[in-house]
């Protein structure tokens, strides 16, 4: 429900919108928020992983349940991250 990470520790997670590789959803804005990584940043060696991405862009998506909650751009594909063309969320 937050644009932040671990929103689950945090008790802000939307329930009932868990996704795992591969999976579709529709996401109509973007926003900034907390900065969220990919990587793990207790592995030695992880500033050298290629795939590795940081940013403060999160896209607000409509889950076929109709929850809406917040994805970091890093768990998307790198050619749908920069926003899309999508507008900023209005709130």
């Amino acid at each position: 429900s937050q644009p932040i990470p671990r929103c689950r520790l945090r008790d802000c997670e939307v329930k009932g919108t868990d996704m795992w590789s591969g999976a579709d959803l529709v996401v109509s804005c973007w926003v900034r928020g907390a900065e969220m990584t990919n990587e793990d940043m207790t592995r030695t060696g992880i500033a050298h992983n290629p795939n590795g991405a940081a940013s403060t862009l999160w896209y607000r998506g409509k889950w076929p349940n109709g929850r809406t909650g917040y994805l970091s751009e890093v768990y998307v594909a790198p050619k749908y991250r920069g926003g899309m063309g999508l507008g900023e969320c209005q709130s």
